[in-house]
């Protein structure tokens, strides 16, 4: 009698046909495909092999998390995705495939996902992000039958309670920065501050993207999405002073004047940061680059700006903007509370205590 795994006999009329049925008798069963009624015949086991999606060159076998990763970034849903997107993807869907590469899709648990999302829980953020690559490929796996449901969908990301990279720089370390880094440094956090764009984004602005009152941009991000974001005038006096390319960026390499890009940029700032340990933020932590977009927010908030006012201006989404400002919405609450306690005393000096 023929036991291959997930294949069901059926017989007819006293002739056996044999089906392929993935994951047989679970609830993730897919539908069946034949395979003939001779076992013995060698169509028959090619046919299994397809059905099973087996490769003997690769191991890849059907309805695993291999196949279900191959075919998902063959499809034009992956290949909609901006480059730098893909690229991220690309080092999630690796770290699934290294976990659960062999087995079924159909039989992944939200507990099997809480495991796997714990373990890189010593870096929440890409933790999270791993969890939501997961999240987009059951989807697309559950469309072409590798399961029927997406546990992932019910996990919960971790909670990150304080975002270090959201915290801007004192006054002081700013100033500070400005007179001792290096140019394209001493640029890009000057730009960082008044734009609140990420570095990703800065590093291709210039002259170019210089018009009327504002600068510019493509978010990357964003899929390139088009924003405008509006300087005062002694920002722009700053920025139109710098020497610059017609076409060329006003971050550029200080080795050889070229374009450079995010990774050239951090690599320069952690070494810079590292020469120069004093450098902290509003908390006495090392400075982050991430921290220029805290305080750009913080600014407007001084400026008098409502919340929905800065999000609007620096095309960053309401949740964001509260994050950021919050280190500053709590000090300046503070600090009104304290002034209608000096007006209270000045008052009970001039007058006297009441009886």
């Amino acid at each position: 009698m023929l036991t291959l795994p997930n294949v069901q006999i059926v017989r007819r009329r006293g002739k056996s046909y044999f089906y392929y049925v993935a994951n047989r008798n679970t609830s993730y069963e897919g539908s069946r495909i034949p395979l003939g009624h001779d076992p013995t015949d060698p169509e028959f086991m090619r046919r299994y092999k397809e059905a099973r999606g087996d490769v003997e060159d690769t191991g890849v076998k059907s309805g695993s998390f291999s196949a279900l990763i191959a075919e998902y970034k063959n499809s034009m849903d992956f290949a909609r995705l901006s480059p730098n997107t893909k690229r991220d993807y690309n080092i999630y869907l690796k770290r699934i495939e290294a976990t659960w590469g062999n087995l079924l899709v159909g039989g992944l648990t939200t507990i099997g996902i809480i495991k796997l999302r714990d373990s890189y829980s010593s870096t929440p953020v890409g933790a999270n992000y791993l969890l939501k690559v997961l999240r987009v490929l059951l989807s697309y796996g559950i469309e072409r039958g590798y399961s029927t449901t997406n546990p992932a969908s019910s996990v919960r990301p971790i909670k990150i309670i304080n975002e270090k990279n959201a915290t801007p720089w004192s006054e002081a370390t700013y100033q500070t920065f400005l007179r001792h880094a290096p140019e394209h440094l001493r640029r890009a956090a000057f730009l960082g501050r008044s734009t609140g764009q990420r570095i990703s984004d800065l590093v291709r602005v210039g002259r170019k993207d210089r018009r009327d009152d504002g600068v510019q941009f493509a978010i990357r991000k964003l899929r390139y999405k088009p924003h405008f974001v509006v300087l005062r005038a002694d920002e722009l006096a700053e920025i139109d002073a710098w020497p610059c390319a017609d076409i060329g960026p006003w971050i550029v390499s200080p080795k050889d004047g070229c374009p450079t890009d995010e990774n050239a940029v951090r690599k320069s700032f952690d070494r810079f940061q590292d020469s120069n340990p004093g450098l902290m933020d509003i908390y006495g932590e090392p400075i982050k680059l991430h921290g220029l977009r805290a305080m750009s927010v913080c600014d407007r908030r001084l400026d008098g700006l409502e919340h929905q006012e800065i999000s609007a201006q620096l095309c960053m989404s309401l949740t964001m903007v509260l994050r950021y400002s919050r280190h500053l919405d709590t000090e300046a609450t503070a600090r009104q509370a304290n002034v209608k306690r000096e007006r209270t005393a000045a008052r009970l000096k001039k007058t006297g205590p009441v009886d």
